[in-house]
């Protein structure tokens, strides 16, 4: 990914990156507090057990009709269908890859090819199981051959337009991974299963930044010298 000496420049810079995370986190950290009191199904409590976010579990709807032989009449007819095969097919009427498969023109390769190629290094990706394991299935292509396509076709700006079409989920939350992702500007949709038992990080000193109705849920403010003396590595 090329970038321009000017994006070079506002990316290197530590301390201008703290400053719009801890403007973006008073802004959401509000935007709650203000909310809150109408929000029928989310009450933030000091509580004994099970943690200050509360959320009201949503009334399960009632199954539609047909549904179970609907699945038995597709189970019938096509049996159990790989993933990859659903993958492929999605990626064939969505036109999800373009954006990566467009770098084939780069690289020689006709764009069927590339599409083929990187359609098995992103489930390799995606799956974990690998570009080595993947690479021994049943198709003509050898490890170094998608070793090359994933080189030269995914990047930055063509995984970006690729997330415009197809949600991505974060297989779990961790700080490293949130981490990494912000300083590439992705978003990530998180799914997180004991929300009720998280905190919520403060943006800075409490004497600066109050949200008296998130009380129970809050826990120390971020260190952004850590994340400034820090920042060449990671960028690196």
């Amino acid at each position: 990914m090329r970038i321009v000496p000017a994006e070079l420049a506002e990316l290197m810079d530590a301390q201008r990156f703290t400053a719009d995370l801890i403007e973006e986190m008073d802004a959401e950290l509000s935007a709650l507090h203000d909310a809150l009191p109408g929000l029928d199904w989310q009450q933030i409590a000091e509580r004994k057990k099970g943690g200050a976010i509360q959320l009201t579990p949503l009334e399960p709807l009632p199954e539609p009709r047909n549904l179970r032989k609907l699945k038995a009449a597709i189970r019938a007819r096509w049996g159990v269908v790989p993933l990859l095969d659903m993958f492929t097919e999605t990626a064939l009427r969505t036109g999800c890859l373009d954006p990566l498969t467009s770098a084939g023109v780069r690289i020689d390769l006709d764009p069927q090819e590339v599409l083929e190629r990187m359609l098995l290094v992103i489930y390799a990706y995606g799956t974990g199981a690998g570009i080595r394991s993947v690479a021994a299935g049943e198709h003509p292509y050898s490890e170094d051959d998608l070793r090359y396509a994933a080189a030269w076709c995914l990047s930055v700006a063509g995984a970006r337009e690729v997330a415009r079409v197809n949600y991505v989920d974060s297989h779990g939350a961790s700080f490293i991974g949130f981490g990494i992702t912000r300083l590439l500007n992705f978003d990530l949709i998180a799914r997180f299963k004991q929300i009720n038992t998280m905190k919520l990080y403060l943006p800075g000193k409490s004497d600066r930044f109050a949200y008296p109705l998130l009380g129970p849920a809050l826990t120390r403010p971020i260190r952004p010298d850590i994340i400034e003396n820090n920042y060449d590595l990671m960028i690196k």
